[in-house]
């Protein structure tokens, strides 16, 4: 439980004792971590920005606190004299006599750190005997300030093409290049006759004078690894890589349901298929989520271990599958004969020097949605008890710093980055934790936010399906403590070079499963062509009745579809010998492209209205609504404008509901509750429907897959057009 990282950080304190012991015995004068700074203030300083962390920590430690109009000015260059400052405050240098240089005054604004700078030998000014405070400082001349005020190792010649080791700044460069202050630029340049600018400064000291660790972290992934035609894993790989070769003190981390309710292409290879492309990006530790369930506890243990599905490999074409290189975590999830955990319990993993504890943990309503048989014999702990049981182990152990991977969330209200209104049932369970705990990487409700406060841990989540990753920086001074604890959510662009390696695990993958898309799956009795988008369509009331066959078992009232989420015909082939339309499995996807998970959701009755009003609102629209377990009748608003016809529901009445007789009516009232299954995209406020998320009570498996086992258990199909939906006549 506990290992060391093949990932290294620069061991600042090692670099400063020869310093401490030249001046003296002094401590850097950086604030304890219950005063770190939480967030970057300055309005002209991007969160997102390459500096934020070096500006936060300098504000932070009252390094440079901006200027009186409450900006950074992160470009302005810095002058000689404001980085006497910079560095005197930095490193709270013991007071100089008055230095020996002809153009500073004791009295002026950066006189005494000068003064400082100069006892301590970190600055020796120029031969003509001045210091030139008002003169910009370049790069070079910072690389040989940060190196003497270090005392640096030696390093050898830097790579940089614009260096000359025998250059006045050279060996300093060479130096801090070393000890991974600097890297220079993309195209092997350092340009030591540069200027250096303010937000540039704050990172040159930043990196010096503290020890950062980042967690890169995920959750609700749900095995989205794309395909050849479209590798998204591989995208997401190439921008971790990029972070990593900036900071090799990089932890890719997961906070659960990694697999489960995935697309076909893992789904066919029982997540296998996501399992090895984490292990080719880097995964270094998840937790179990729900959905790392849905094939039972023991396929949890065969992903970890390897080992084929069931012993046999031919869905593999006998190529062995290995499992994971990376850890499994739940603290919570114990099996009931034993006591122990399932899983791991919690890791610390030595990040060269800092001892991470990490914590996994399981939401305790995991027995409400998933099937039973597969936790059979488990129990699941209430979160925050099992947390703050664990945290003394890993205090014991010599944990530093404690990160809890919680598959559980919450929402908030405002952008990925905003902690607005933050609520949910992680909102209650993180203010159980114990004060020791740090960070905590959430998952579960695919929502995204970072909520950083100063009595709490840093909390974060990432939306979902690898769109977004949190860049979680953590800070240390050279005695261990932390004085920077940041995340920042980052989108997942596609305008990088996918990472080759992850395309062709991919690519393996995908020349695996050519022959399974092209299974028949099952037979129609009629043709089943692509459904309209103004009236109810035989594709619609075959999409929702599956939805209503497949979750009996969750009492489902009424299940909806968005007549533009289905985007081809179902029945592609001609009629075989016996009369019937083979369905392939590639139909299906055709039919159903999106990865959409099914979202199940108990609503009132005038929520229920609103979501079928929503429905006719657009008469031709992508929005219109395809039904089962109830029947509706709207007419049109004559008065309205727009593209298409205006529907306004008039009746809504049951229509084959197991419990009501067809055109019996449907209650509308607030007194009234329905249990619905849609797909997630409506549910969270596509096509303006009203965003349920809120009532949402399970999100289970993709609505391609849910089709395609209804047509193997109810084959021969034969939907037909019953008069669900009737408009004007």
């Amino acid at each position: 439980m506990h290992r060391t990282a093949d990932v290294h950080h620069r061991p600042v304190w090692h670099w400063l004792t020869p310093m401490l012991a030249l001046l003296g015995g002094l401590m850097l004068a950086l604030l304890p971590t219950s005063a770190m700074a939480q967030e970057v203030s300055f309005p002209d300083v991007g969160g997102d920005s390459a500096h934020a962390n070096g500006v936060e920590w300098m504000a932070g430690q009252g390094i440079s606190i901006g200027f009186t109009d409450g900006t950074f000015r992160p470009f302005d260059d810095v002058s000689r004299g404001q980085m006497a400052s910079f560095l005197d405050r930095a490193l709270d240098l013991p007071e100089g006599d008055p230095a020996d240089f002809s153009d500073v005054d004791i009295d002026s604004t950066h006189g005494q750190a000068i003064a400082n700078l100069a006892a301590a030998e970190i600055t020796l000014g120029f031969d003509d005997g001045t210091f030139r405070p008002f003169d910009d400082v370049s790069r070079g001349q910072m690389a040989s300030f940060l190196d003497r005020a270090l005392d640096l190792p030696e390093g050898d010649p830097a790579d940089f093409s614009d260096v000359d080791a025998d250059s006045t700044h050279g060996q300093a460069i060479a130096n801090l290049a070393a000890s991974g202050i600097t890297q220079g630029f993309g195209d092997g340049t350092f340009r030591p006759e540069l200027n250096v600018a303010r937000a540039q400064t704050a990172s040159f000291v930043y990196r010096g004078l503290t020890t950062e660790v980042k967690l890169l972290g995920w959750n609700d992934f749900h095995g989205r690894i794309g395909t050849s035609d479209s590798p998204d894993a591989a995208y997401f790989s190439t921008h971790l890589n990029t972070i990593r070769d900036a900071q090799p003190n990089t932890l890719f981390v997961d906070a659960g349901d990694l697999v489960g309710a995935t697309p076909v292409l893992s789904n066919l290879f029982y997540d296998e298929a996501t399992v090895d492309v984490m292990n080719a990006i880097g995964l270094d530790i998840q937790t179990v989520g729900n959905h790392e369930f849905d094939r039972g506890q023991d396929e949890i243990l065969r992903r970890r271990d390897g080992g084929c599905f069931n012993g046999d490999c031919d869905y593999r074409e006998g190529a062995p599958f290995d499992g994971q290189d990376f850890t499994t975590l739940s603290t919570n999830v114990t099996v009931d004969e034993t006591g122990e955990a399932l899983t791991q319990p919690y890791e610390i993993i030595d990040v060269d020097g800092v001892d991470i504890g990490f914590i996994g943990v399981t939401t305790e309503g995991t027995p409400e949605v998933v099937s039973p048989t597969g936790i059979e014999g488990l129990s699941f702990a209430p979160e925050a008890e099992a947390v703050n049981e664990t945290v003394p182990l890993l205090q014991d152990a010599g944990a530093d710093v404690i990160v809890v991977l919680m598959h559980e969330g919450g929402r908030q209200s405002g952008d990925a980055n905003s902690c607005e209104d933050r609520r949910g049932a992680a909102a209650s369970i993180t203010t159980q934790f114990d004060d020791a705990v740090d960070v905590v990487v959430e998952g579960h409700t695919h929502e995204a936010y970072v909520c950083n406060e100063e009595d709490g841990p840093l909390i974060t989540q990432a939306d979902e399906y690898g769109n977004m990753f949190t860049d979680i920086s953590l800070a240390f001074d050279a005695e261990g403590e932390m004085v920077l604890r940041r995340g920042w959510n980052r989108e997942v662009t596609q305008d990088v070079e996918p990472d080759p390696e992850v395309v062709e695990v991919i690519e393996f993958y995908d020349d695996l499963a050519g022959d399974a898309l092209e299974e028949i799956v099952g037979h129609s009795e009629v043709e089943i062509p692509r459904t309209t988008r103004e009236e109810e369509s035989i594709q619609g009331n075959l999409a929702t009745d599956a939805l209503i066959d497949q979750y009996v078992d969750q009492d489902i009232d009424f299940a909806f579809q968005n007549s533009g989420g289905l985007r081809a015909d179902l029945t592609t082939l001609d009629q075989d010998e016996d009369g019937l339309y083979p369905i392939r499995l590639a139909d299906v996807l055709e039919v159903w492209p999106f990865g959409n998970i099914v979202a199940l959701a108990e609503v009132d009755g005038p929520l229920l209205e609103e979501i079928l009003q929503n429905g006719v609102e657009e008469i031709g629209g992508g929005r219109f609504i395809q039904v089962a377990g109830l029947r509706i009748e709207y007419s049109i608003d004559d008065t309205a404008d727009g593209d298409f016809p205006r529907g306004v529901i008039e009746t809504v009445e049951y229509w084959n509901h197991p419990d009501f007789d067809d055109g019996e009516e449907v209650d509308l009232s607030a007194s009234s509750t329905y249990r619905i299954a849609m797909n997630d995209f409506m549910s969270v406020g596509g096509d303006n429907y009203p965003d349920i998320r809120d009532e949402v009570f399970s999100l289970s498996e993709p609505l391609e897959l849910v089709v395609e086992q209804y047509l193997r258990d109810n084959s021969p199909v034969n939907p037909q057009i019953e008069g669900r939906i009737v408009g004007p006549q």
